[in-house]
C-alpha cells in the first residue's frame, strides 16, 4: 500500500504542476516528450443557438490527448480528464439554459473505447449536477446532442441516465424557482417535479446530416477531424430544404458570393506566406478527402477554421476556385486570333525559343482582360507564382513546374 500511495501521490503531483497549461512532460526512451492540450479546440461556444434560442456549446473529443503520449497510463489519463472537465464546467453559462453538442468520434481513438465514452459522459453530467448543488449559480442543460456514437455506448449511457433519474426521484429534489420538468413516478402513479438541470433531452445522431435537422450547422465550428470521420459514413452532408431555399434568394446569393470571396482571400493569405516555405506547393496535389470537405464547406457557406487544413490541400482548393470561374483566364482563342502572334509562330518552327515582343504581349494581355475582366484577380495571382520561383531554393519551383 505504501508503494501504491507513493505512486498515486507522484502522479497527482505531476498533474498538479501542469494544471495551468495542462501539459504533461515525461520520459520516453531517454528523451523528453510533451503533451500539449489546446482546450479551446476541445470545448468552445458556437455561433448558433438551439430550437429555444439557447446558446450551443461544442465538446470535440477528437482533440482529446493521445493516450500513447503518456504510455497508456489510465490513472494519469483520468486525472487529465478530471482537469479538463473541471475547466469545462467553469466555461459553461450560469443561471441560464444551454445546449451541448458532443462529437464523440475521438473516443474511438482511445484505449478502453466504450468505457472511456461512458466515463466522460457520466462524469460531465455528475460534475454539472454537483456544481448545481454546491453553488448558488445554476448550470441548466436544455438538450445534449451526441453525434457519431455507437449503439452499444448509447444503450449503456441511457441505462445510466435512467438510474440517475431514479435517484433524483427518490431524493425528491425540487427547485421552486427553476424551470422544471415532470417525470412519472410509477410507484406513486403520479408526476413528480424534477429540476431541468438534472433531466434533459439527450439526442443521439448518426452523422452531421442528422444534426443539421436540429441545429444550423453552417454556424458551427466543426473540426476537420469530425468532417473526415463523417465522410466515412456519408459522402455528402444533407441540409434541410429551407436552407437551400434561403440560399436561392437574392440575399442568399449575395451572402454566398461574399462568403466565397472571404474564403478565397483567407486561402490566398495562407498561400502567400506558406507557399514559399514548402516544397512544390500547387505541384503536389492536396489530400482528396480534405479537398472535398473544404469545397463542400464553401458551397454551403459553412463557418470554417482553415488553420486545420494543410497548405497543399488549400492550394488544390485555390485552383478549384480559379478553374470554376465563369470565363477562362488566358483563352487560347484570343491568343490564336492575334495576327501578329500567328505570323510570328509561322516563321519559327521551334516554339520553345519564341520571345514575344513587349507590344505583342501587351496587346494580347489587354484583349484577355477586356474579355474576362479579371485584371484585379490576375495582378494578385501572378506575383504569387513568381514569388515561389524566386524562392526556388525552398520551393523547388521553376517556370515548368509552375506552368504544370
Amino acid at each position: 500500500m505504501g508503494i501504491q500511495n507513493a505512486f498515486i501521490n507522484t502522479v497527482r503531483k505531476r498533474a498538479y504542476n501542469n494544471e495551468n497549461n495542462i501539459k504533461k512532460r515525461g520520459e520516453n526512451d531517454g528523451g523528453k516528450e510533451t503533451l500539449n492540450i489546446n482546450f479551446s479546440n476541445i470545448f468552445f461556444r458556437s455561433y448558433t443557438f438551439d430550437d429555444k434560442d439557447h446558446p450551443i456549446y461544442i465538446f470535440d473529443s477528437t482533440y482529446l490527448p493521445n493516450m500513447s503520449k503518456i504510455s497508456n497510463d489510465k490513472q494519469l489519463y483520468d486525472i487529465i480528464l478530471n482537469k479538463l472537465i473541471q475547466k469545462l464546467i467553469q466555461k459553461l453559462p450560469k443561471n441560464k439554459k444551454f445546449s451541448l453538442i458532443i462529437f464523440s468520434s475521438g473516443f474511438k481513438n482511445l484505449n478502453w473505447k466504450w468505457t472511456m465514452s461512458i466515463k466522460i459522459y457520466s462524469k460531465l453530467i455528475n460534475d454539472i449536477n454537483n456544481y448545481r448543488l454546491e453553488n448558488d449559480d445554476k448550470l441548466i442543460i436544455h438538450k445534449m446532442y451526441i453525434v457519431h456514437e455507437s449503439l452499444w455506448v448509447r444503450t449503456l449511457f441511457q441505462i445510466w441516465q435512467q438510474f440517475k433519474t431514479g435517484q433524483v426521484l427518490n431524493e425528491k429534489e425540487i427547485e421552486l424557482n427553476g424551470d422544471d420538468s415532470f417525470v412519472m413516478d410509477e410507484q406513486n402513479e403520479m408526476y413528480q417535479c424534477v429540476p431541468s438541470s438534472t433531466i434533459f433531452d439527450t439526442i443521439y445522431l448518426n452523422d452531421l446530416s442528422e444534426l443539421a435537422q436540429h441545429v444550423d450547422i453552417s454556424k458551427l465550428r466543426i473540426s476537420l477531424n469530425v468532417y473526415l470521420y463523417d465522410l466515412k459514413i456519408n459522402e455528402y452532408i444533407e441540409l434541410p430544404s429551407y436552407y437551400y431555399n434561403n440560399m436561392n434568394t437574392p440575399n442568399g446569393t449575395k451572402l454566398n458570393r461574399d462568403f466565397r470571396q472571404a474564403m478565397f482571400e483567407k486561402i490566398y493569405e495562407r498561400l502567400s506566406k506558406e507557399s514559399i516555405e514548402n516544397k512544390l506547393v500547387f505541384y503536389k496535389p492536396g489530400d482528396k478527402n480534405k479537398t472535398k470537405v473544404m469545397i463542400d464547406i464553401i458551397n454551403r457557406n459553412n463557418y470554417c477554421d482553415i488553420s486545420q487544413w494543410d497548405i497543399y490541400t488549400l492550394a488544390t482548393v485555390f485552383i478549384w476556385f480559379l478553374s470554376n470561374k465563369k470565363k477562362i483566364f488566358f483563352p487560347l482563342e484570343i491568343i490564336k486570333s492575334c495576327k501578329s502572334f500567328s505570323g510570328f509562330v509561322n516563321n519559327n518552327s521551334n516554339l520553345a525559343n519564341i520571345r514575344l515582343s513587349f507590344s505583342i504581349t501587351f496587346k494580347l494581355y489587354n484583349k484577355m482582360m477586356e474579355y474576362n475582366c479579371y485584371y484585379n484577380l490576375v495582378k494578385f495571382i501572378i506575383p504569387l507564382f513568381l514569388n515561389m520561383i524566386k524562392h526556388c531554393g525552398d520551393t523547388q519551383h521553376n517556370y515548368e513546374t509552375v506552368t504544370e
